[in-house]
């Protein structure tokens, strides 16, 4: 009764009673003891972010609004979250993404401030985004915000008042190519959203490397100041979590990536001759040596490096979700995957085993 009174007082613009503002009170408390479960919402917006999307239902309890379109009052912000998240505008999105965690009430969790999972949930569809399509989507350089959602009105003292949670994943996207959501993204969004989940149920068994590739696939992003020559040196990391050996070369990954990811024999030159050409940019980089002409043009234009690296991590991920008794870590650490590919038949196989299809 405690919270009721609070609330009441909280409520009360004097010291007079006034009906109106009791009756409200007492309402809004009744309906929140009918509740069974406390809602736990974050949200932050998409920075290089664009969609003619209004509201958009994801997955797993994530959507994307339009930031005029969502209700933040009625779903339990509090004027200074909403002062927080407006600090951070910037003039570069229009959208915020919003991620909810429902618990059972109990005597455990009455006065508890959170639990963690929305962040968690923004983080990973953020890197959901991100393998989908290019476009250099960030979150706000503050992360995301969190808040109680309850039955009663904005401000309420019971549960605790809502706060300014701040992830240290994602510092936010300066500048950068625009995002564009369409609505025929949104399948394999949620799609992406899924296989990451899928990683995580192996409770920190790396399969294939994949969480080494991702972690510097996002690096791409995420570096502040964002410079190409680091966002190449970190797609080639990527890349090498994935197909290198213990003897690497550049030449052995430019050919394990081109036989993979290469439909057709005009694909698989391209491939070759852009991936070789990127990973000597990577290691005259490394090396501090002169970068010359050719390297300029792979740091002008890397994103097309990034383009290769996604689809590989996405076949990797698809090889995850759709396990092969063939397929290994041990069969790509070694020189099966190199003997295969010099096959096509059983490249065939191989790049069927992992969602990707030879051109008709």
């Amino acid at each position: 009764m405690l919270q009721f009174v609070y609330d009441f007082l909280e409520a009360s613009s004097d010291l007079e009673f006034a009906t109106s503002t009791f009756d409200g009170a007492w309402a809004s408390f009744q309906s929140e003891l009918e509740s069974d479960s406390w809602t736990y919402l974050a949200t932050c917006y998409l920075e290089n972010f664009a969609s003619n999307l209004e509201h958009q239902a994801l997955v797993d309890g994530i959507s994307i609004h339009h930031r005029s379109n969502y209700d933040f009052r009625g779903m339990g912000w509090s004027d200074f979250q909403l002062e927080k998240l407006h600090e951070n505008w910037h003039g570069r999105g229009m959208h915020v993404v919003v991620a909810e965690d429902r618990i059972a009430k109990s005597p455990d969790n009455l006065i508890l401030m959170g639990t963690g999972v929305p962040e968690q949930k923004i983080i990973k569809m953020l890197c959901a985004l991100r393998l989908t399509k290019e476009g250099d989507v960030g979150i706000g350089q503050d992360g995301p915000l969190w808040s109680i959602f309850n039955h009663r009105r904005s401000g309420s003292g019971f549960p605790p008042p809502s706060g300014v949670s701040r992830s240290s994943r994602s510092t936010g996207i300066q500048f950068g190519q625009p995002y564009t959501l369409d609505p025929a993204d949104v399948p394999e969004v949620a799609h992406r959203y899924t296989q990451l989940g899928i990683i995580e149920a192996y409770s920190g068994k790396s399969i294939f490397n994949i969480d080494l590739a991702i972690k510097y696939f996002e690096s791409s992003y995420d570096r502040v100041p964002l410079r190409s020559d680091a966002c190449v040196v970190d797609l080639a990391t990527s890349a090498e979590a994935l197909l290198g050996t213990k003897l690497e070369s550049a030449f052995r990954l430019a050919s394990r990536a081109a036989g993979l990811l290469g439909g057709s024999d005009d694909e698989r030159k391209r491939i070759f001759e852009l991936m070789r050409s990127c990973y000597d940019a990577r290691s005259t980089i490394v090396h501090g040596s002169e970068l010359k002409p050719k390297h300029a043009a792979i740091l002008e234009d890397y994103r097309e490096f990034r383009s290769l690296v996604r689809r590989l991590i996405s076949a990797f991920l698809y090889l995850i979700e759709h396990p092969h008794n063939r397929y290994t870590k041990k069969y790509f650490a070694e020189t099966d995957v190199d003997i295969d590919l010099q096959s096509s038949r059983d490249r065939t196989a191989l790049r069927e085993a992992m969602g990707l299809r030879d051109a008709s």
